[in-house]
């Protein structure tokens, strides 16, 4: 059962441990317009982001992080 899912109220009662499971996973998130995002405490809300989406974000950073440090 995935988080959106269950955020969604999209999900079936088949399995009760794993969706006790996935209501304890799903207090720290907020889907707003589709987009799931991490709440924090003293931090503004999180975008989560796909597996491609994240690989391209640490790429992009850590490029920009090199280029400063190389002059």
């Amino acid at each position: 059962m995935s988080l959106k899912k269950f955020l969604f109220n999209d999900l079936t009662r088949s399995d009760l441990k794993e969706l006790n499971r996935i209501s304890h996973l799903a207090s720290c998130y907020i889907l707003i317009g589709g987009v799931l995002y991490k709440k924090t405490f003293l931090q503004p809300l999180l975008r989560c982001l796909g597996h491609v989406k994240a690989e391209y974000v640490m790429q992009e950073a850590h490029e920009g992080i090199c280029h400063i440090l190389n002059g």
